[in-house]
């Protein structure tokens, strides 16, 4: 993808418009020419002369960092699945203990 030149209008019938600069060739005169895209959508081409280059600076390319599904887990539960360590934090399902008295009642 080719780099987008914009350019201020100094002088002429477009002057004080921000345009895209798309081709700069040379007429049947030897001037050279820029065909421009104004801000209306219209094209023109404007001598080079009349324009003045707009400078963008590049903006700062972002680190890439890695997404990572899973929270980082230290200690003991290191090496569990979360799964595992959800279960763990549940309270333990304790079987009833028969007595003497309950197994009598049933019978």
């Amino acid at each position: 993808m080719s780099k987008v030149i914009k350019a201020t209008v100094t002088s002429g019938r477009y002057k004080g418009e921000v345009v895209r600069v798309t081709n700069i060739s040379l007429d049947e005169s030897g001037q050279q020419k820029a065909a421009c895209f104004l801000m209306s959508g219209q094209r023109a081409n404007i001598p080079v002369k009349d324009l003045e280059m707009i400078e963008e600076k590049p903006a700062a390319p972002e680190v890439p960092r890695a997404k990572s599904s899973m929270p980082f887990v230290s200690g003991s539960t290191g090496s569990r699945t979360m799964t595992q360590t959800k279960n763990m934090q549940k309270p333990k399902i304790r079987n009833k203990s028969f007595t003497k008295e309950e197994s009598d009642e049933e019978e």
